[in-house]
């Protein structure tokens, strides 16, 4: 089993990132919608928030009340979308339940829809063709590449289907060297499935619902699972 030192490759890149947005004219701009006070999603806005001032890009929080109407959501997206200060939008998930999540991402155009969310940045995505990929999958990649690891001819065990991260479309065209791929979509499933994946890749905060057995299968296991051990999780 290989450990990949994520924080030392996040720090190196955003040193590199930094390096090079002191060239540009003008740093670029992200904006981040919250809508509601969901703790956990505080807890990422405020990180992609201290990463933007770490690398020098402009960070623009907005902040809206959970009772915001969908038209009003509507029209921060457009405002934003015409702001040529910036470049970048991110809708951050999930969102109060009368509003409709994928109106709102489809709301922002291409260009700036740096989740990858929206229809056309989806099927770019699953032909191939991506013009902007999603951060967490292209990290993947990422973390792999850095311990030199061939993914040909390897199989692949992803754990969670959602559309956010575990999607099979999103993970399709960035495994490169094209994986026979699996997407678990209930736990109790990865003990029955008779294959033996050599990339075991966790998409799960629920760590203790895995059992043993279901990991001894995996002779390389990258963790990307966020625990909050205070919590109990």
């Amino acid at each position: 089993m290989k450990i990949i030192d994520g924080k030392t490759l996040a720090e190196n890149l955003r040193k590199n990132i930094a390096n090079e947005v002191k060239q540009y004219s003008r740093p670029p701009g992200l904006a981040v919608l919250l809508v509601g006070d969901d703790q956990a999603s505080q807890v990422y806005v405020r990180n992609k928030s201290r990463a933007c001032v770490e690398v020098g890009f402009y960070s623009d929080q907005i902040h809206k009340s959970a009772n915001i109407t969908q038209e009003e959501l509507l029209s921060e997206v457009q405002r934003l979308n015409e702001n040529n200060n910036i470049d970048g939008i991110l809708v951050q998930l999930p969102l109060p339940s009368h509003i409709d999540a994928n109106e709102i991402i489809e709301a922002i155009i291409p260009e700036k829809d740096v989740d990858g969310f929206s229809s056309e940045n989806v099927g770019k995505l699953s032909l191939n063709k991506p013009f902007i990929s999603p951060c967490t999958p292209k990290g993947v990649i990422k973390m792999l590449d850095s311990i030199k690891c061939d993914l040909r001819g390897k199989d692949c065990v992803i754990i969670g289907a959602s559309n956010i991260v575990g999607d099979r479309w999103r993970w399709s065209s960035l495994m490169r060297e094209r994986l026979s791929r699996c997407v678990i979509k209930k736990l109790r499933k990865l003990n029955k499935k008779r294959s033996q994946p050599t990339l075991l890749s966790l998409l799960l905060a629920w760590l203790t619902l895995l059992t043993v057995s279901g990991l001894k299968r995996a002779r390389s296991l990258l963790m990307l699972a966020s625990i909050d051990l205070r919590m109990g999780r």
